[in-house]
């Protein structure tokens, strides 16, 4: 099942300390999560969920402790996390540098009703086991079910600074539109190249001190393409992009006469969908 993650209430706690050269701060806030067993699993979402920076301080710290577990029941399962923000300090400290750089590879869950292959089956005496054509958990009223695994995602940040000349209204306009489009091209940052689809814009954060430099945090999620094909039971799907969405139509047939399961519900047709609009990322100047 999914996990959800809700933030407690009154949960921010801010310090500011004296350091060598300024002041420090750090923000903690508080949540709790359910729908896991795994303090992995839990870490993952948490990761992929919560803000990477809030009022230019950048998320440096979870922590995840279990308050109850019950591995047969994750639904039940419920779990604290803390998440510490501090002041990320620049490279060079001054607009037209290459800027600060976070990643993590951390895998988010995803539910699937196919599996890759079916490694086996079995029943019992001479009994056939009924053909779901891969699909996932059949249950007694022949409904497919499903499972959550960890599906690969790259998640990543970058904190710029730039002349407060060069970020107008129209370049935060460009920034507000392109917020939540994937990547139209193929495009390259930090040294990675992603194929068109492949990235998603998850939006940018600024600060800016009276009429000085702005620092800006840019925020992506990648996921790989799948070139295919894609292989669901008997259908060939020829191609996904990251961002794409990939469900499957399941059918009940008859078609298994002599087994206790009448109907077995088969993959009879998978569709792809654009569920993000494309926009131009070489309009955020990185």
């Amino acid at each position: 099942m999914a996990i959800t993650i809700k933030e407690k209430i009154y949960s921010e706690a801010l310090s500011e300390k004296d350091a060598s050269g300024g002041t420090s701060k750090s923000l903690k806030k508080l949540y709790w999560a359910t729908g896991s067993s795994s303090a992995f699993e839990v870490l993952a979402a948490a990761k992929l969920s919560l803000p990477t920076s809030i009022e230019g301080l950048t998320r440096s710290a979870i922590n995840i402790t279990p308050k109850y577990i019950d591995e047969s029941n994750p639904s039940e399962c419920l779990w604290d996390i803390t998440v510490t923000y501090t002041a990320v300090a620049q490279e060079s400290g001054g607009p037209g540098d290459e800027g600060s750089f976070q990643f993590t590879t951390a895998g988010r869950t995803e539910h699937i009703t196919q599996s890759l292959d079916t490694v086996s089956k079995s029943a019992p005496g001479d009994d056939t086991p009924p053909d779901f054509g891969g699909a996932i958990k059949v249950n007694s009223q022949l409904d497919v079910e499903g499972a959550d695994v960890v599906a690969p995602q790259f998640s990543f940040s970058i904190v710029k600074v730039h002349e407060a000349s060069q970020v107008d209204a129209a370049y935060r306009s460009k920034l507000f539109n392109l917020t939540g489009k994937v990547n139209n091209a193929e495009y390259t940052v930090k040294g990675m190249t992603f194929k068109k689809g492949e990235l998603l814009f998850m939006g940018a954060t600024g600060s800016q001190q009276g009429t000085g430099p702005w620092t800006i945090t840019y925020q992506f999620l990648a996921r790989p393409n799948n070139d295919g094909p894609i292989k669901i039971g008997d259908i060939d799907v020829p191609s996904k992009k990251g961002f794409e969405l990939l469900w499957v139509f399941y059918m009940k047939t008859a078609d298994m006469t002599g087994t206790r399961m009448k109907t077995p519900p088969k993959p009879v047709a998978a569709y792809v969908e654009q569920v993000y609009e494309y926009g131009d990322f070489t309009d955020l100047k990185l």
